[in-house]
């Protein structure tokens, strides 16, 4: 008995000794398999917070687009071609193009003695005041005098702080002093020149006064410049046959010369480039090649004709699509008497080109806003997707909602390769 009793001893021993080791392994096992996800959990963690992060730039940045986009078309509601009353931007140096990083010397002058604002809107879409700034705050200019910005003299310099894209520069002149810098542009530490908080406040609050105002007491002046990131750029974005003491005396012919009809805006364009401007510019992209659309009035009344001019410096194909005031969207160009959309670079196209009743493009109302789209392409193409209904319409009416228009439009611009073509927008009052 006592010897049974010490090897079933000895074996009981055994076996605790055993389970012992088999159960710390099992545990030991087990928690390093519940622990081994821990590992990875702070790269899973960055992983997730660069995706946020980069979701929010790209979230950034795309309404930074958005918000310059309805700055730029803001500032080009305020146009009037006043023939009496002119300002005038341009380079010192006659370039439009500048890389990133570059100094620009900007220079301007009036008709008449006035007051002066100056705003730039970078490829960046931030908007700045250049004139007046820290260093020149008073805006007050005496006629026919070339100003600077900066002075000769200055202390200071206006660099081009990218990215690539363009760059738009709006002079405001008028009679009678305003302050147009917004309450809430702010001067920092590192440049002399006003920025704006707030863009599309400020330029709304501009153009409702200038609205107030009567036309023969403000004039307007708008502009674009290249910005470019390649160390190889070319110099075929020199103006180089452009005098702007030619241009302004120019300016003053044509509007001595157009009739009170709306011939002024038909010249507007008119002679404005050499054949060597458009030798160089046959030289760069279709992206870059400068196109405009306007109307002979900015104001009409319901039931009024409307002429529009379109200007291209390239051979293009247009297509002009009206989104009316009461939510309707016509296309003007082509039409019933212009099936061909095919447009001559150089020359002031006018839409339509007969001034007899029947073929007039009219206000339909009610009282509101039109806003006109220019689109030129390269190739030929055709923006709207039906067909063209000319026995029924003289101005073929879009079916569909101007938002879902207006997305259409986006995509199909897309698909047009290697970017061949150029936009350009305008708009005018509806009264009734």
């Amino acid at each position: 008995m006592k010897t049974v009793s010490k090897g079933m001893i000895y074996l009981g021993l055994m076996c605790l000794c055993l389970l012992l080791c088999f159960g710390g392994a099992v545990a030991q096992t087990g928690k390093a398999t519940k622990d081994a996800p821990a590992k990875d959990t702070p790269a899973k963690d960055a992983a997730v917070t660069q995706s946020a992060e980069k979701a929010k730039e790209g979230g950034a940045k795309e309404a930074a687009v958005e918000a310059k986009d309805f700055v730029v078309e803001e500032l080009s509601k305020i146009d009037y071609d006043n023939p009496d009353f002119k300002v005038q931007v341009a380079t010192v140096s006659g370039r439009r193009a500048f890389r990133v990083g570059d100094r620009i010397d900007l220079k301007f002058r009036a008709n008449r003695d006035a007051y002066v604002t100056i705003l730039d809107v970078g490829s960046s879409g931030k908007v700045h005041v250049l004139f007046p700034n820290k260093w020149d705050r008073d805006n007050y200019v005496k006629a026919g005098k070339w100003y600077q910005v900066p002075p000769e003299s200055a202390n200071y310099a206006l660099k081009v702080h990218g990215p690539r894209g363009v760059n738009y520069v709006k002079a405001i002149a008028t009679r009678e002093r305003y302050d147009f810098v917004p309450r809430d542009a702010q001067l920092t530490d590192k440049s002399p020149f006003y920025e704006v908080a707030e863009p599309k406040l400020a330029v709304k609050d501009i153009g409702a006064e200038l609205e107030k105002r009567d036309r023969k007491d403000w004039a307007e002046y708008q502009s674009k410049l290249r910005i470019v990131e390649e160390a190889s750029w070319r110099d075929d974005d020199r103006d180089m046959d452009r005098d702007p003491d030619r241009d302004w005396d120019r300016g003053r012919d044509r509007d001595r010369d157009s009739d009170r009809d709306g011939d002024r805006g038909r010249d507007r364009y008119r002679g404005e480039r050499s054949e060597r401007d458009r030798d160089l510019d046959r030289g760069r992209d279709y992206e870059d090649s400068v196109v405009k659309l306007w109307t002979d009035r900015k104001r009409y009344r319901i039931g009024e004709p409307v002429r529009f001019y379109f200007y291209s410096e390239r051979d293009c194909y247009l297509n002009l699509v009206s989104f009316g005031s009461s939510g309707k969207v016509r296309v003007i160009f082509p039409n019933r008497f212009q099936k061909d959309n095919f447009v001559r670079g150089g020359k002031v196209v006018e839409i339509p080109t007969n001034r007899e009743d029947e073929f007039m493009f009219r206000v339909e109302g009610p009282a509101g806003r039109e806003s006109v789209r220019a689109i030129a392409t390269r190739n030929k193409y055709k923006v709207y997707r039906g067909d063209y209904n000319w026995d029924r319409y003289a101005y073929q009416v879009w079916e569909d909602a101007p938002e879902k228009i207006e997305e259409d439009i986006r995509v199909r611009l897309d698909e047009i390769p290697d970017r061949g073509y150029q936009t350009a927008k305008t708009s005018f009052k509806v009264e009734r």
